[in-house]
């Protein structure tokens, strides 16, 4: 349907050309995925993996894994 807007996912289109993912995380969060792809599929096919690990219950805070290297970079300090 037309202007009907996905629960999970969307993926949209940038002035480059290349397509931009983004999910909406089980924290409720809408995030970005790392990098852009060169097709809606590609955006998609990613997509679809990052469902199945949140699914899964395998799915990391990205943000998480973040606090977490800085926390390790002052400690070596």
């Amino acid at each position: 349907m037309a202007g009907r807007r996905r629960q999970f996912e969307r993926v949209r289109k940038l002035p480059s050309g290349r397509y931009q993912a983004r999910y909406l995380g089980p924290d409720g969060q809408l995030r970005p995925a790392p990098e852009t792809f060169r097709t809606k599929r590609d955006a998609d096919d990613w997509l679809a993996d990052k469902q199945t690990e949140i699914r899964r219950g395998d799915w990391q805070d990205p943000d998480a894994r973040k606090v977490a290297f800085r926390a390790v970079g002052r400690c070596l300090d």
